[in-house]
């Protein structure tokens, strides 16, 4: 998917096709228009494709709660998340604090050989 102002372009959000979804892959843009927010703007339009394509699912990847780069990704509601091998839906976007109490759950959560 392509932003373009007129004969700029202004991002690029690469995506693949699932059966039931469609799999946002990564979203790139110009650095100059940062304030423009069109990493969020790529994923509203994501939505509507997926809606206009009957499909079930957008889905934004892997999710690591401690990551801020990665937080954008709880802002949307619902969210689905896996933990302990079991999806489970959260139907509001998650505080900040919310975030890092759920990492911090998960950090607590690991076996000890893979905490360390």
């Amino acid at each position: 998917m392509e932003l373009w102002k007129d004969d700029q372009l202004l991002s690029v959000a690469t995506c693949d096709q699932l059966d039931d979804g469609l799999s946002a892959v990564y979203t790139f843009f110009e650095p100059e228009a940062h304030k423009r927010s069109l990493g969020v703007y790529s994923i509203l339009q994501q939505i509507e494709y997926v809606k206009t394509q009957g499909l079930d699912y957008l889905y934004l990847g892997y999710w690591v709660p401690h990551s801020t780069k990665m937080n954008y990704k709880a802002q949307y509601s619902p969210l689905e998340i896996l933990l302990d091998g079991q999806w489970h839906r959260l139907n509001k976007a998650l505080s900040e604090y919310e975030i890092q109490r759920l990492g911090d759950s998960l950090l607590t959560t690991l076996p000890a050989q893979l905490s360390r």
